[in-house]
């Protein structure tokens, strides 16, 4: 910091001495250039380099996004014009367009951002350089699915939801595997990405995973189709996965479509598997579900416009309210139906966030839920 303070307190005493009509232009044309040289040193950057270079194309990427924040008036319009020629060659730079879209998506002005996704939909996913910087791609999805444009749900099918690539994101960052990293996008796009899943679950190479996704941002309305996929696959781990969305996210519905499972037609891990849980799904019911959410510190009791706000709140937020115990939504008069409605909102605000704490989160967010399915409120 010393040395930019330094050479903008130069820059500022030549503004003194010279001319003002030819410096600023002169200064401008300079930034325009040496971010032109940023820009084809990143264009150079290549996949599979040793531990000396990866040291050297670290270094330099650090060192661009430096300068074109550092001069952002003059940078910007160089790095839209660069990005915008990159787009419409035939034979595309992917992590060009990965660095400088992901820079002008984050870090640019408002109007940048649809130059910036139309970057991210023109990347391969498949190129050999994204998965040498499989984060900062993530990274860059997780902020596009916030907004929730359509696209970038095929993108996720293409990208993580079909592949195995682990790594480390968040802040602090955390251990992402395949399935972890597919739930923080699809549950950061909104409700909408459980019609989208579901509607996938007859395709057996994925049926897994979408079902280990859908436990986390799932809800009665796939009981069916995940039923469905079970039967279909014949298949232990996805019988596992389904009876668990079933249990935790299918309410009252999913305990019947469980109960109602002839053991003789499950293979034999699966028949093993039913017996084991057989009791313990019989035995779910509201007053089951809410006997460890009672434990849970903060408020249990909250009236119903003190949580209200306390919801708004939350949603404005990190989605992440430490004084209210998940205990006070079981307990509050508000109708169960906008109770559930309202924590989907804060389930969609916490996987905007990645982090342990916000993963920590949404599953007391989810047993809520799922006790809440339970309750009968009054007619």
């Amino acid at each position: 910091m010393r040395l930019v303070a330094g050479l903008l307190a130069a820059g500022l005493v030549a503004c003194a001495t010279k001319p003002a009509t030819t410096e600023p232009a002169r200064a401008t044309a300079d930034v325009a250039k040496e971010t032109l040289a940023h820009v084809e040193r990143i264009r150079a950057i290549k996949p599979g380099a040793d531990s000396a270079a990866a040291v050297r194309y670290n270094r330099q990427l650090e060192d661009a996004w430096k300068f074109f924040l550092a001069q952002p008036k003059a940078a910007l319009p160089v790095l839209r014009k660069e990005l915008g020629v990159e787009i419409m060659k035939p034979a595309r730079n992917d992590f060009l367009l990965l660095d400088l879209g992901y820079f002008l998506y984050e870090k640019g002005e408002p109007g940048d951002k649809g130059l910036a996704r139309s970057a991210l939909f023109t990347i391969d996913p498949g190129a050999e350089i994204l998965r040498w910087n499989w984060q900062e791609f993530f990274q860059f999805v997780h902020a596009v699915a916030d907004d929730g444009d359509p696209r970038v749900l095929p993108l996720i099918d293409r990208a993580f939801l079909r592949g195995d690539l682990a790594f480390s994101a968040g802040t602090p960052p955390m251990k992402l595997d395949a399935a972890v990293a597919c739930t923080f996008l699809y549950g950061a796009y909104g409700s909408a990405a459980e019609a989208h899943l579901k509607r996938q679950l007859g395709d057996r190479a994925v049926a897994r995973r979408i079902m280990e996704v859908l436990i986390w941002i799932g809800s009665p309305a796939s009981n069916a189709e995940v039923r469905a996929a079970m039967a279909a696959t014949r298949d232990n781990e996805a019988f596992v996965r389904g009876a668990t969305f079933l249990m935790k996210a299918g309410g009252p519905d999913g305990r019947r479509l469980m109960l109602a499972i002839n053991p003789r037609t499950l293979d034999a891990g699966s028949q093993d598997y039913y017996g084991k849980i057989k009791k313990s799904v019989e035995a779910t019911n509201f007053t089951e579900l809410r006997k460890p959410i009672a434990r849970m510190p903060g408020d249990s009791w909250v009236a119903g416009d003190e949580l209200r706000k306390r919801l708004a709140a939350m949603n404005k937020g990190d989605g992440i309210d430490r004084a209210t115990s998940p205990a006070a939504f079981l307990n509050s008069e508000l109708p169960r139906d906008l109770l559930i409605e309202e924590l989907q909102r804060v389930r969609t605000r916490l996987f905007r966030r990645v982090s342990a704490e916000s993963l920590a989160a949404a599953q007391r967010v989810n047993d809520t839920i799922n006790a809440l399915r339970y309750r009968q409120d009054a007619k």
